[in-house]
């Protein structure tokens, strides 16, 4: 008969070295006896128990080293011609752990004698053993007797593929008598005993996953620590006599449930019917592991999201792969255009309260503006346990962001802190890190990876790169058939066999496969899955086509442009690369056309049709009407459906004609008055742009120039045509030429205020921010204008006049507001990430919780100026006034303050966490409670300054002028800070002015 499955049960208690084991071959029996009797293995002892009960009294049995060696080796390199679909290692006894330089562990044989340097079966050779051999599935199973515990757990062992890999591993408490060590529990064994009896549970097939899952919930009762990893699919160990041994499954009602997603991504939930990649979760798995990093690369439509939720993620929650994982926190996100802010609503606790869940999100922007620091204080203190961070369509950074500055921000955070990690363990291990990260990107990125200037990410990409390929046709054929067996869905083997052959193995095709297989699930009848309606959908090939174009007919007139509109706006295209899908927020798509209520409607249907789908907005405010996030159900959209692809091609050629419109205008606005008019258009060519112009207008806007432009060109074409000879022989040319200008300056300041207030309630508008540069150029003053909540993001409003405006909550991303005065303006809550206000005079604003990360301060005037919580990490303040100005509690991380004028500046409670301080006046500024750690006050002049409270752990006034020894002695640390020896001794005979209490410090 042939052997498919073999057992080695190991029980090791005689140690004439070593102290020998009171442990008892009763449970090992039953174990071999349930192997035998529910799972046909085919068990043999090592020692032979009967060998022990055969002589009087019975005697423990030795077991050398070799004897082991030679029972293990025969055990997964079987000397066969078949070799057995199962091997079962199972090893009681003692283990041992030998630490010179580094650490080794033993599983103890009975002549293992470390003084002499036989120290027994090494678990190195063992995982070599283990890792090397034929035989697809493989478990090893450790009741060692530890003083400490296991470290060694066998990850590199990945099975082959179609196979896998099971590891389980206790230590057990021991005492010592005189006999030897008493062994006063044997929960391991009890647990492998019940787990594996077939009738302590409902399920007819009892697995690794299983038997993991009761044996790690048994021991924790106990106290007691199961080690363990199981990769590849589960393996059956035992079943119920009579019953056919494949895992449980669970029976739905075909017509009530559909397993397959379609264009959906399959979530956490839909596991039980995600097939086709066991291999890969299982390489997944073994990575992170082993490492604290591990890239997923692929094409698109080759289930990159899919593996990443249904696969990996329901393996770490489900807690029966990896030991412990079931406790970390798990999180996926994307990038999109701002990946810090995605970061940090991805990091919020959606649980708490909107007010709680507001400040917990300023504390988390704070952090992560602080770069590999902040973000390493941030997983401290809000992931304990670890947190495993998963950034899928990790290629949104590069086609996206656009805010360079927040982008090597994102960056720094994430691979910064991986440096840090590795800093304080030289393995890189992720088992002893709290941070892990995953990133997903399509392998067509990969370039803008390497191209990046940034080692940290290029060297990680080429040591932790796991490539995700299209399937094959067995893996498809699982794909197909497992999830239809799941809920019990009648499936034609035909119509297997003609999708197999519709598909193109080369390409891409998962998106497709599983749209017609949810659209066949709609139209199925208690048939089943039928080939006449595969055929009548149209097959792999047409059928997203075919049934998109046909949900698209379906809709009105209006509805028919407004899905057009909204799908144009979910599809980013970039010059040299394939368009790619982005995310936006129903609320940005409203224009006096398209109505938040038209928007909602269209969008319900289009997700009842899954060609979107919805997600909220994080930490909305619990309003009646919530926004939400919309975005294409796949990529394989822009892909296969036509109608799609000739809107994109529409969309492109109107870019194009309106680029050459902007091009013609700038040469005639750049041009000598003489040549202007040879620029101006007419005829067809003016006729187009005009229709242009007032079809596309809205759509694609136009500038102030081109517009001007269009309209002088019509009044000069009118002029020619009325051939008002008289005038144009009284007029010269460069007279009609000058016309148009005086036509543009009168229009334009009517215009662009129109533009304005037809844009007023938008927080999203180009036109608006062309209006407002139009209008700083012609020097019209924009002083005590309401700005708040608009982005106006990269605007250019060099020179202008903003005094008194309210900018309060704008997004000023990257602005260009040089030598700007925004004197007395209301600037709370800004983002100024990156902007340049160099020069600007800001005396008198309020900057109250605003963030101007990486902002360009210099030589700016902030008297006066409240800047109570906000965020000036990296921002550069070289040159600025800062007299009278208000930095409670502001963050000032790395930001460059050298040569800066503070005097009276309030400074309490700020962070100044390794700023440059040098040559600053710092004349009477309160610096009470402010974290001056690492403070450089080389040339600073400290007269009348205060420090109460302040922490001078490492702060530098070696070279500082007149500094206030008694305020010194009232800070905190201020015995760490470095003084001259004459300051020092000085201090030794000062008393402090305020005797300091330092808890906040600690």
């Amino acid at each position: 008969m042939e052997i498919r499955q073999i057992a080695l049960v190991v029980n090791i208690n005689a140690y004439p070295v070593l102290s020998s084991l009171q442990t008892s071959t009763f449970n090992r029996e039953r174990l071999g006896q349930y192997l035998t009797e529910y799972g046909n293995f085919q068990v043999r002892f090592l020692p032979n128990p009967k060998k022990a009960e055969d002589q009087a009294p019975p005697v423990q049995i030795p077991v050398s080293q070799k004897e082991l060696e030679n029972a293990i080796l025969s055990l997964f390199h079987p000397q066969r011609e078949r070799i057995p679909q199962t091997a079962l290692l199972y090893f009681t006894g003692h283990g041992l752990r030998k630490k010179k330089g580094i650490v080794e562990e033993f599983l103890a044989a009975s002549d293992s004698n470390p003084a002499q340097g036989n120290w027994g079966i090494n678990l190195q050779w063992l995982q070599k053993v283990f890792a090397s051999s034929p035989i697809p599935q493989k478990m090893i199973w450790l009741d060692c007797f530890y003083g400490e515990e296991l470290a060694f757990d066998f990850d590199e062992c990945l099975p082959p593929s179609g196979g896998a890999s099971s590891f389980l591993a206790t230590r057990r408490g021991v005492k010592l008598t005189e006999a030897g060590v008493d062994v006063h529990n044997d929960y391991f064994a009890q647990a492998l005993l019940e787990g594996l009896n077939p009738f302590n549970h409902l399920e007819n097939t009892i697995t690794t996953t299983d038997l993991t899952n009761f044996v790690r919930d048994y021991l924790r009762e106990h106290q007691q620590k199961l080690h363990y990893f199981n990769l590849g699919q589960a393996i059956a160990l035992t079943h119920k006599p009579n019953v056919v041994k494949t895992p449980p499954v669970q029976s739905w009602s075909a017509k009530n449930f559909c397993p397959y997603p379609g264009l959906a991504t399959f979530q956490v939930e839909d596991a039980p019917y995600f097939y086709g990649r066991t291999d890969l979760i299982a390489q997944l798995l073994k990575e992170v592991h082993q490492t604290n990093f591990v890239a997923l690369v692929g094409n698109s439509g080759t289930g990159k999201s899919s593996l990443l939720r249904a696969g990996l993620i329901a393996h770490l929650q489900s807690g029966h792969s990896l030991t412990g994982s079931e406790n970390w926190s798990v999180r996926i996100f994307h990038p999109g255009d701002r990946p810090l802010m995605n970061l940090v609503w991805t990091l919020c606790d959606t649980n708490l309260p909107y007010g709680e869940r507001a400040r917990q999100l300023n504390q988390l922007q704070s952090l992560v503006q602080q770069g590999a620091n902040g973000f390493q204080k941030l997983v401290e203190l809000y992931y304990p346990n670890r947190l495993f961070l998963i950034i899928d369509q990790f290629e949104e950074l590069f086609t996206l962001c656009q805010n360079s500055l927040e982008k090597q921000t994102f960056l720094d955070c994430l691979f910064g802190v991986l440096d840090l990690i590795e800093k304080n363990n030289y393995l890189g291990n992720s088992k002893n890190s709290n941070f892990v990260l995953v990133i997903a990107m399509r392998s067509d990125f990969l370039e803008n990876c390497l191209e990046l200037a940034d080692n940290r990410l290029v060297d990680r990409l080429q040591n932790h790169l796991v490539t995700i390929t299209p399937m094959a046709e067995q893996a498809l054929t699982e794909v197909i058939t497992k999830p239809a067996k799941q809920v019990d869905l009648a499936l034609n083997f035909d119509l297997v066999t003609e999708i197999l052959q519709d598909l193109d193995y080369s390409s891409s095709s998962l998106p497709l496969l599983q749209y017609t297989l949810r659209k066949l699930w709609r139209q199925e009848d208690n048939q089943g899955l039928q080939i006449p309606a595969y055929r009548l959908l149209g097959g792999i090939k047409n059928a997203l086509d075919k049934q998109a174009t046909a949900a698209y007919h379906a809709f009105s007139e209006l509805e028919q442009e407004t899905v057009q509109y909204i799908f144009l706006a979910l599809v980013e295209q970039t010059t040299g690369r394939k368009p790619i899908a982005r995310g936006v927020i129903n609320r940005e798509l409203v224009t006096p056309r398209y109505s938040i209520a038209l928007i909602d409607l269209v969008v319900q249907k289009l997700v009842y049709e899954q060609l979107v789908f919805t997600e909220p907005v994080p930490l909305s405010s619990g309003e009646l009407e919530q926004p939400f996030f919309i975005h294409l159900s796949h990529v394989a959209l822009i892909q296969h459906w036509k109608l799609l692809q000739q809107w994109l091609k529409e969309r492109q050629d109107y870019l194009q004609k309106k680029q050459k419109i902007e091009d013609t205008a700038k040469q005639w606005q750049n041009s000598t008055l003489e040549n202007q008019k040879s620029y101006l258009l007419s005829g067809k060519a003016l006729t187009e742009v005009k229709k242009f112009q007032e079809e596309q207008g809205d759509r694609f806007p136009l500038s102030q120039v081109a517009e001007v432009f269009i309209q002088a060109s019509s009044q000069t074409q009118r002029i020619d045509r009325v051939k008002m000879t008289v005038l144009i022989g009284i007029v010269p040319l460069i007279g009609l030429i000058f016309l148009g200008w005086q036509i543009y300056r009168y229009s334009q300041t009517q215009g662009n205020w129109k533009v304005i207030s037809d844009n007023q309630g938008k927080r999203e508008s180009l036109p608006r921010i062309q209006a407002l540069e139009s209008l700083n150029k012609a020097g019209v003053a924009l002083n005590q204008k309401q700005f708040n909540g608009l982005n106006l993001q990269k605007i250019n409003l060099a020179n202008a006049n903003l005094s008194n405006s309210n900018f309060t909550e704008s997004f000023l991303t990257d602005a260009n507001l040089v030598n700007a005065n925004l004197t007395e303006a209301d600037l709370s809550q800004i983002e100024l990430t990156g902007a340049d206000l160099s020069g600007a005079n800001l005396s008198n604003s309020k900057l109250i919780g605003g963030y101007l990360t990486g902002a360009n301060l210099a030589k700016s005037n902030l008297t006066n100026a409240d800047l109570t919580n906000t965020n000036l990490i990296r921002a550069s303040l070289t040159g600025a006034t800062l007299q009278g100005a208000n930095f409670l509690n502001a963050e000032l991380t790395g930001a460059k303050l050298t040569g800066v004028d503070l005097s009276r500046a309030k400074l309490n409670n700020a962070n100044l966490w390794g700023v440059d301080l040098t040559g600053a006046n710092l004349t009477e500024t309160n610096l009470n409670q402010a974290n001056l750690t690492r403070v450089n006050f080389a040339g600073a002049s400290l007269t009348k300054a205060t420090l109460r409270e302040a922490n001078l752990t490492t702060a530098d006034f070696s070279s500082a002028k007149n500094i206030p020894l008694e305020e010194i002695k009232s800070a905190c640390f201020w015995n760490k800070a470095i003084f001259t020896e004459d300051i020092k001794q000085k201090l030794a005979n000062t008393a402090a002015a305020k005797y300091p209490s330092c808890q906040k410090w600690r």
